[in-house]
């Protein structure tokens, strides 16, 4: 029996996860790549396979089904949800006929509480965790690009799925995917949602990129006060997050190209949809829940939701 994985979001961390899967395993017996997308992004797809694009080259690949009927793909072993943030809820309850006895579930979005969300709706269902560290975006429809060196998965469950987690682990660095298999991934997602957050929060709210957070004294001090904030977040729920985690969040910060930003202020200047509940709000709500001080949370979460 094949071990049936469906990717549910085709941009730029599930096309590329799900493209370099397809591609491996086009021939295979034992392994089922399935992708969940819609729209000229599918007819793409369909027509010419998904295209991953980066400085090494391209590959291209083409999955065993593209659709966005859940009644044409039925239960799946692991569905990887890649989508928006502000899509899980509809996402996961339009495919809920993916989710069996047999269905672990793997988000792979942006924040630190897409488990607990996931459970809201399915309190029975096996939920792992997981975080990639990548720059890469959908392009195009069918053409992914990857403007990184560095591109490292990383996920974990619980210490019963084990045997499970290690034939994923297996899938992945068949399929060329640098994989680590994280022992605490809760604390692996928070130390990326720690580095994440601050950078979403402040570019969007100075309508700045990296450069010039850290240009001035006083942008750089706001900077080291969010990171101090998440962190305490963090610390108040139970995640072992060291101070050395913040100065390594910065050095890392400091490290990346300064005239980049984050998608949050992409968003926010397209003048869509954001991830600021996610990303901003979560800390401010956590925070005042667990009697952590958040003040530059707070004031820059409500300036963001002033219309502008």
């Amino acid at each position: 029996m094949k071990f049936r994985i469906a990717i549910l979001g085709t941009g730029g961390v599930g096309g590329y996860l799900g493209g370099m899967l397809a591609a491996h395993f086009a021939a295979s017996d034992e392994v089922e790549i399935i992708f969940i997308a819609r729209g000229a992004n599918a007819t793409a797809i369909e027509e010419n396979g998904l295209t991953i694009s980066t400085a090494d080259g391209e590959t291209i690949s083409k999955p065993a089904l593209v659709t966005n009927d859940p009644d044409r793909i039925g239960e799946v072993d692991l569905l990887v949800i890649a989508t928006k943030a502000y899509d899980l809820e509809e996402s996961v309850t339009r495919f809920s006929r993916l989710i069996g006895p047999r269905t672990s579930i793997l988000p792979l979005l942006n924040g630190v509480d897409h488990a607990e969300r996931i459970r809201a709706f399915f309190p029975d269902a096996d939920v792992w965790n997981g975080c990639v560290f990548i720059v890469a975006r959908l392009q195009s429809p069918g053409l992914v690009r990857v403007d990184s060196e560095i591109r490292l998965f990383q996920f974990g469950g619980k210490a019963s799925d084990y045997e499970k987690l290690l034939k994923f682990e297996s899938i992945l660095r068949n399929a060329g995917v640098d994989t680590q298999l994280s022992a605490d991934i809760e604390k692996t997602v928070w130390e990326k949602f720690i580095f994440i957050s601050p950078l979403a929060t402040l570019t969007s709210a100075l309508d700045s990129t990296i450069g010039g957070l850290l240009e001035t004294d006083e942008n750089r001090a706001l900077l080291e006060s969010l990171i101090g904030e998440v962190a305490a977040v963090a610390r108040a729920k139970g995640v072992g997050i060291a101070y050395d985690n913040e100065i390594a969040t910065l050095e890392k910060i400091r490290r990346a190209p300064p005239a980049s930003t984050s998608s949050m202020h992409s968003d926010f200047k397209k003048g869509g949809r954001t991830e600021i509940e996610t990303l901003t709000g979560y800390v401010v709500r956590e925070a005042k829940r667990l009697g952590v001080s958040a003040p530059n949370y707070q004031r820059f979460y409500g300036g963001l939701l002033t219309p502008r």
